[in-house]
This record gives C-alpha cells, sequence and structure tokens, in this order.
C-alpha cells in the first residue's frame, strides 16, 4: 500500500517513505531504478505515537497539550525514549524532581525523533522524504526527524490516511486491468469485517496446576527483655525500603516495616530509623545495610559514628537473603534455590551446604517484577495491589500473554479484554507472564535445588506465589515475612559480625539527627552508552561535618563513589593494567601504533626492528599502506603477533582501539538488527580511514589455553564479511582483507596450513600495494618469526601476570575475583563495563 501510495505521490526518481504509526514505525526506501526496500522495526513499540501518547497520559496531560508544552519550552531533557519502559520511569522521576513538563515532553519528542531515524539512516536512499502514518502529524517529533535527516522532508495532507490511499489506488489499478470485478455495496457497512476468531490461547488456573505452596510460620521466640540488645537492619531497594530488628540471641525478629524508597536511599533509611525505633526502644548495637542504596546509606552511616568499625555491616543484597532463607529452612541452606522478586529487579540464589553457589538478577528491564503488575493494577481500574491479587484467584482460564517485554505483554493483555477474556483473567494471566518471564530471563537455565524459597514483596500475594508453583512444578515455599527478607538477612549478618564481643549501644539520634541540605541532580555523561540516567548527589549534614551522597542510574558507575570501604594496598598488582602495559610493549616494539576510535589520533609507534620490504627479495613496498587491524574479537589474542607481522612486512600498521562513539557508529553501519555488541563495533572500526582493515576469521582457537571446544562464534566468523558489504555499501575507500585461519580443530601457529594462509596474505597485501606479490622468502621468513616470537612472550607475560597477582593475594589472605568471559567482551574498554575497577 506504501508503494502505491508513494508511485501516486511521486511517480518518478529516489523515495524514502518513512512511517509512523501508532504501534510501530518503518521505511520504504525506493532507488531511482525503482526497485523497492522495505523494512519496519523491531516489535518494540519504543518511538510510536500509542506509547507516546500512554506516557503523555502517564504525567496527566494529552497528546495535544504535551505538544503545546514542548513548544513553549526553550530546552530539553534527555530521556531514555529507545524503550518505553525506561523513559516511563524517567518521565515519573524526572516529574517527581520537580522538572517542567514542557522539558520533559519537548526530550521525549526528540528521542522519539532520534528513534526513527536511526531506521532511516540504515537503509535510506539518496532522496527526499515523506513522512507519514499519525505520528507524522506530531510537530515536534516530525521537526525533530527533518533536523537529523539531512535531505528534505515533507509531511503530506494525506499522512494519517497514506496506506489506506495506497490501498484504493492499488484496487483502482486492479479493476482497470480487469483483474478484479467491481462488486455491489453492501447494506451494512459493517459486513465487509469479518470478525476475528479468539487469537490468544486459555491456560489452566493456577490453582489447578502443578505444584504447591508452603508458608512459614514465625518460629516461636521469647520476646526481648527491655534492655536487650538488638541489631537492626536495613534493605534500601530501588523501589521499596525495608527495616528489621532482629534478636541476636534468639535469632527472632522482633519487628519490620516498609515504605517507598520515592528515589533517596539516605531520606528513606533516616524514616525507617524513627519507625523502628518507635516500634521497639531496646538499644541497637549493630546495624546491617544491604539493597542498592546501601552505599550512600553507608556514607551516613560512618560520618554519624565513625568509631563503629565492625558494628556496621555493608553486605549485597543476595547474601542477605540468602542469609535470611537458610535460617528459615529446616536443612539450614543445605539444597535450596530463592526465587526472589522486588518491585524493580528479581533475583535466583542457589545455596549449597549453606553458601550461595551461582545468582543471577536482572539489571535494567523490570519484565518479571512487582512494579509491572502494580502498573497494569492501576491501568485496569484498581489501585490496591492486594485486590489485584485477590481478583486474580478467581480467573477460571487465564490469556497466554507471552513472556516478552513488559509493552508487549501490556499490548496483548489489551488485545485479550477484546476477545473477551474478563479482568480477573487478565490480571491472572499478567501473573503468569510475571513468572515465566522471570524464569526464562532471570532463572535461565539454572536448576531448581531440592526446596524452593519465594522471597520479595510480591510473595505476599497467594496467587501469585500458586503461579510461581504451577510454573516451576514444585512445591514453593513463602517465609513468614517475605517482603523484608533482605532486611532481616543483613540484620543476622550483623549480628554475626559482633561474634558474641559485647557492645555498647549506638545513639540513634545522632543519625537521625542528619539533615540534607543540598541536592543536585546531573546526567550521567558516559559516552559509551545512551541512557542518559539521572543521578542525584545529596549533601548530608551529619555530627558536625558535610558529606556527599550520591544515588541513581541504572549501573553501578555510581554506586561506590558514597562508599568508604577497604581498599587494596597501593603496591597491590593490578593484572588488567599490567595486561595492557604488555600489549603496548610488544606493539611499540613492532613499530605498531595505537589509535582509539575511527577518527583519533594514532600514537606515535615505537622504535622498531629493521623490517623487510613486501616485495620479492626484500625490496620495500611499493607504497605504505595504511594497515589497521580492529581490536575485536578474537584478534584481541592475537594481536602480537598479526601486529607485528605485517609491520616486518614493511606496512604501517594501527591497532584500532573503539571509543565511545564506536559502538553507536557500528549500530548505524551494521545492517543486521539483532546483531551483538563485538559485531557492532567491528563495523564502527571499519570507518577509521584505514587502506586495508584487516579483520581475520578463526574457525578455531590457537591459543593454549583455548579449551576442549575451540571452535568459534558463528556471529564473529561472519562479520568480516558484513563489515565489508557494509563499508562497500557506504562508498568507503577500505579494503575489508579477511583471511581465514586455523581451520582444523588443533592447528596452532606453527602448521603447515597456517603458514600457506600467511603468504597469501603477504601477496594479496602486496598487490594492494602495488607490488608483485608473493613476499621473498627472507623477509616473509623473518617477519614469520619474529611475530611468533611476540606472540609467545605475550602468552608467556600473561601467565606471569596471572601467577603473580594469585601469589601476591595468597601471601596476605586477600580474596581473588575471577573474571570469566570471551575476551572481546572481558578485555574492551567499551564493553566491560570496568568491572575490573569496582
Amino acid at each position: 500500500a506504501q508503494e502505491r501510495a508513494a508511485a501516486w505521490h511521486a511517480p518518478q526518481g529516489a523515495l524514502n517513505v518513512v512511517r509512523i504509526g501508532g504501534g510501530g514505525y518503518s521505511v520504504l526506501a525506493r532507488a531511482a531504478d525503482g526497485s523497492v526496500a522495505y523494512e519496519p522495526n523491531e516489535r518494540c513499540s519504543a518511538g510510536t505515537g500509542e506509547t507516546v501518547e500512554g506516557l503523555c497520559a502517564r504525567l496527566g496531560r494529552t497528546l495535544e497539550e504535551a505538544v503545546a508544552l514542548a513548544a513553549a519550552s526553550p530546552d530539553a531533557v534527555a530521556v531514555t525514549s529507545r524503550c518505553a519502559v525506561f523513559a516511563k520511569s524517567e518521565l515519573t522521576h524526572f516529574a517527581n524532581q520537580g522538572e517542567p513538563h514542557g522539558r520533559i515532553f519537548k526530550g521525549l519528542f526528540a528521542g522519539v525523533a532520534r528513534n526513527v531515524h536511526s531506521l532511516y539512516d540504515k537503509f535510506k536512499v539518496e532522496g527526499p522524504v515523506v513522512l507519514v502514518g499519525h505520528g507524522a502529524l506530531i510537530a515536534p517529533v516530525a521537526e525533530g526527524f527533518a533536523a537529523l535527516a539531512g535531505a528534505p522532508v515533507t509531511v503530506p495532507a494525506e499522512a494519517g490516511v497514506y496506506e489506506a490511499l495506497g490501498a484504493v489506488r492499488y484496487l483502482a489499478d486492479e479493476v482497470a486491468a480487469g483483474r478484479h470485478a467491481p462488486r455491489p455495496r453492501p447494506a451494512e457497512a459493517t459486513t465487509l469485517v469479518r470478525p476475528p476468531a479468539r487469537r490468544l490461547g486459555r491456560l489452566r488456573p493456577a490453582r489447578e496446576g502443578p505444584g504447591e505452596v508452603r508458608r512459614l510460620g514465625e518460629p516461636p521466640a521469647a520476646a526481648p527483655g527491655p534492655g536487650a540488645p538488638l541489631v537492626l537492619g536495613l534493605d534500601l531497594g530501588s523501589t521499596g525500603s525495608k527495616a528489621a530488628l532482629v534478636d541476636p540471641a534468639t535469632g527472632a525478629t522482633v519487628a519490620s516495616v516498609y515504605r517507598r524508597t520515592e528515589g533517596n536511599p539516605v531520606e528513606a533509611a533516616l524514616r525507617l530509623v524513627a519507625e523502628v525505633r518507635e516500634m521497639a526502644p531496646n538499644p541497637v548495637v549493630a546495624v546491617g545495610l544491604t539493597g542498592s542504596g546501601r552505599d550512600a546509606a553507608a556514607t551516613v552511616f560512618r560520618a554519624a559514628y565513625p568509631d563503629l568499625g565492625p558494628r556496621l555491616t555493608v553486605q549485597n543484597e543476595i547474601v542477605a537473603h540468602a542469609t535470611a532463607a537458610a535460617r528459615l529452612d529446616p536443612d539450614h541452606g543445605e539444597s535450596l534455590s530463592i526465587v526472589e522478586i522486588g518491585g524493580q529487579d528479581a533475583k535466583f540464589i542457589n545455596v549449597e551446604h549453606g553458601r550461595v553457589v551461582d545468582a543471577d538478577m536482572n539489571r535494567v528491564c523490570s519484565a518479571g517484577t512487582g512494579s509491572f503488575l502494580e502498573e497494569q493494577a492501576v491501568a485496569h481500574g484498581v489501585d490496591d495491589i492486594v485486590e489485584f491479587g485477590r481478583l486474580a484467584a478467581r480467573s477460571d482460564g487465564p490469556p497466554d500473554l507471552g513472556q516478552t517485554c513488559t509493552v508487549f505483554v501490556a499490548d496483548v493483555a489489551a488485545e485479550a479484554l477484546a476477545d473477551g477474556f474478563s479482568r480477573e483473567d487478565i490480571f491472572a494471566g499478567l501473573q503468569y507472564s510475571v513468572v515465566r518471564n522471570y524464569r526464562s530471563r532471570v532463572m535461565g537455565q539454572r536448576r531448581l535445588l531440592r526446596r524452593v524459597f519465594f522471597q520479595g514483596k510480591p510473595a505476599s500475594d497467594p496467587n501469585l506465589a500458586r503461579t510461581l508453583a504451577a510454573v516451576l512444578e514444585r512445591e514453593v515455599v513463602v517465609p513468614p515475612d517475605p517482603g523484608a527478607m533482605g532486611a532481616i538477612g543483613i540484620a543476622h549478618l550483623a549480628a554475626e559480625a559482633l561474634a558474641g564481643a559485647p557492645a555498647s549501644a549506638i545513639d540513634l539520634g545522632r543519625v537521625l539527627a542528619a539533615r540534607v541540605v543540598g541536592r543536585r541532580q546531573f546526567q550521567c555523561g558516559d559516552r559509551s552508552c545512551r541512557n542518559h540516567c539521572r543521578v542525584e548527589m545529596a549533601v548530608v549534614e551529619v555530627a558536625g561535618g558535610r558529606q556527599k551522597v550520591v544515588s541513581g542510574g541504572q549501573c553501578p558507575k555510581y554506586g561506590a563513589v558514597s562508599a568508604a570501604g577497604e581498599k587494596l594496598p597501593r603496591e597491590a598488582p593490578l593484572p588488567y593494567r599490567e595486561r595492557e602495559d604488555l600489549l603496548r610493549a610488544l606493539l611499540a616494539a613492532a613499530g605498531v601504533r595505537v589509535r582509539r576510535g575511527a577518527a583519533g589520533e594514532a600514537e606515535p609507534a615505537g622504535e622498531a626492528e629493521p623490517a623487510g620490504g613486501a616485495g620479492p627479495a626484500g625490496a620495500p613496498a611499493p607504497r605504505r599502506l595504511r594497515v589497521g587491524l580492529p581490536h575485536a574479537h578474537y584478534l584481541i589474542d592475537t594481536l602480537p603477533f598479526f601486529a607485528t607481522f605485517l609491520a616486518r612486512l614493511g606496512y604501517e600498521v594501527e591497532v584500532l582501539l573503539p571509543d565511545g562513539r564506536t559502538l553507536a557508529d557500528g549500530d548505524r553501519r551494521c545492517a543486521a538488527a539483532g546483531a551483538c555488541a563485538p559485531v557492532k563495533l567491528l563495523h564502527g572500526l571499519a570507518g577509521a580511514g584505514v587502506d586495508v582493515l584487516f579483520a581475520p576469521i578463526f574457525v578455531h582457537l590457537p591459543l593454549p589455553n583455548a579449551g576442549a571446544q575451540t571452535y568459534t562464534c558463528p556471529m564473529a566468523q561472519g562479520a568480516p564479511d558484513m563489515a565489508a558489504r557494509a563499508v562497500a555499501a557506504e562508498g568507503l575507500p577500505v579494503r575489508v582483507m579477511r583471511p581465514v585461519f586455523f581451520e582444523k580443530e588443533g592447528e596452532g601457529f606453527t602448521g603447515e596450513r597456517f603458514r600457506r594462509a600467511l603468504r597469501r596474505v603477504a601477496a594479496e597485501l602486496a598487490r594492494a600495494a602495488g607490488g608483485e606479490g608473493g613476499g621473498g622468502r627472507p623477509p616473509l621468513a623473518a617477519a614469520y618469526a619474529a611475530a611468533l616470537a611476540a606472540q609467545r612472550r605475550w602468552e608467556a607475560g600473561l601467565r606471569a601476570i596471572g601467577e603473580r597477582a594469585l601469589a601476591w593475594a595468597a601471601g596476605r589472605d586477600v580474596p581473588v575475583v575471577l573474571v570469566c568471559g570471551e575476551t572481546h567482551v572481558v578485555h574492551d574498554a567499551v564493553l566491560d563495563a570496568g568491572v575490573h575497577e569496582l
């Protein structure tokens, strides 16, 4: 229909039709020769008209009001509109912090325009743009897209009915050609539309499913005496915060309380302390902090009590939840799986013999968490999450809403209502979706152990617990206070840290006297990330001094800023840095330069040993080709060999490191929408402006530590070909050289097949440089020997770095953390998230 409408609108020449609809957007690119390519967005609805309307309604505004406010605003806040779930959280946060709605909406519309433009930029042809669909009628979106497009953009008067117009043109052409006989107009227009059959299947009610739920009662314990010491545990989550008072003598929970975090863990902690002090005025002798806000709160507690020392325990929530569950488990955590679903995150923990042996959690996406159920309850007219659970329990046949992104599940829920499912059915279907989402996204392929605990505030809902049992087909155990398990667990850990030593009471009044005297927000400027997180820095006045407390963001980047935990001594080895220094030294010895980013300046080369030429008999290459080696995929492990080899052949060699723009450039250049980040990094580095991009294809890994299975990732094997096609389509003057190495398992650098492949590489490079090709035996042999020696020094150096670090740690009883993963992830500055610096 779009193609026919475009033919009517502009019969000749290149044209781009960009549609922004209610549930998606697309690009139809018609080349000058008349060939047509059509590309819709992926199923995500971020950047569509329906999502925009929903986000406006989130702030109590109509779309028209939002457009007017945006037009009147002089500037905008950056909104993560690439995902409707993230955008919703950000818009709410901005509004709660007092940001003018005009700035928020202006940022939202600009983000939508960027989303649509990113798809257009991948598939466009050189020519004008026609913007259609009802989303094109949102003026700030159309204006934002036009500012990015770099081509004439028009919004035709028929934009809202463009496809319908094309359908009419198509039918008219069919009738005119005699291929379709006209039919008489029916008396009732509704007979033209067939009522759809029910599209969604029914699930069995959770109460009739397999598995069962067992709720534990509070173990009997004597109430603590009036002066008995207690331990305070605080679990400061992203959505809710909990406090618990535990009697260290009996292990009993004396009191617990819950409240919303509301974006400020320090203030939430202070309010909780005040509440529990009223509930149980016994002396508190130790404090434990856990949850995402633990470091921010720890800064305030350490300032209020500089001599608290071991009486303040700060630990992650996985250990806290596991500790609480193991204490309630009759087998004391002998074989225990913990399912923890919170408001904004979810965790899966396996405990064996009382120790955590495996754990994982979601990071940013809230699919499979309690906040999604709360939002859907409100969307369907129920503002009480307890009532939501009661209604869900009445369902006799919930619809199968799937287990994808919450945006999609919400859309399918709306379809289910249209299909005739009741509200009770929808609520039960949403609970199924959350549990199945958890199983696939958080639990994954991990095994369930002998006993399963269900924890987190949503576990208080009997029907959600029954749904979990039905999906897992297991007995599910719900503890007495599932929402406070993190606070209870950290309180027990704090009690253990006392080790029975006498301790004086902590004057909680000192920390309650803390006041937030200043607060400012800033936007994370990390160029390697497009989330544009808002981070809050508060100045807290406590104990006569002032402390800066940083909180917020979707990653741990700022989480440690407020922390004052124990650090390694200055003389501790730094294996990551030593690895980089070793690589730089080997590259410098070969005269190889290093450049960060496609547009960056190359660092000066080191003094290389004399190199032979690439032509016959050691003659220098007719011209110095610039050969780039991308720091990507399996080439990272073999850079010393190939960089030295190519430099010794007489070429100007650069190792290309990614920077903050590389991933974005690669995302734009890469045509495969589902490609992984390393593939996109290679595409980004392909625009570095070298003559030859050396991107070899490794079928197997040649390294001594490669393990039993050495076959490489098929996506990595195909990435060089994908990059070659991408730069050719873009018209970049770079030749992507992609020789195939290590085709047989067990091949290494000394195999004859590998050496033959190197001779072909030398010949191809010589031809590219204008020589005769072939490479004389003396320079080729010398280049190979130097390259092999560099690789062996690299491997031996890495082994020595690891041995030194392990020996240093063993001699000082320092725990060692092993970072495991693909080299092109754990040793890539863009992808490794700074894990080694935590």
